[in-house]
């Protein structure tokens, strides 16, 4: 299976990058808009942000350690 990135213009998809097909080859082809992707990151942050909060409320909060990151780096 290969995965071609390509625009919809006027009907037609246009492939992005060259493709080694002969003319006329049937494909099938799945869509998976930007528009999903954005999406699909956005659930799994969601996910990972109410983990964060349960694991928050198990065990307290994790210290904020922006502050030592900053001083060992000025070392």
């Amino acid at each position: 299976m290969t995965r071609v990135e390509a625009i919809f213009e006027n009907g037609v998809f246009r492939p992005l990058e060259s493709v080694d097909l002969p003319e006329h080859e049937r494909v099938v082809v799945t869509i998976e808009s930007n528009r999903d992707r954005i999406k699909a990151s956005l659930d799994a942050l969601n996910r990972l942000r109410l983990h964060r909060e349960q694991m928050a409320a198990k065990f307290g909060l994790m210290p904020d350690s922006t502050e030592l990151i900053r001083e060992d780096r000025e070392r």
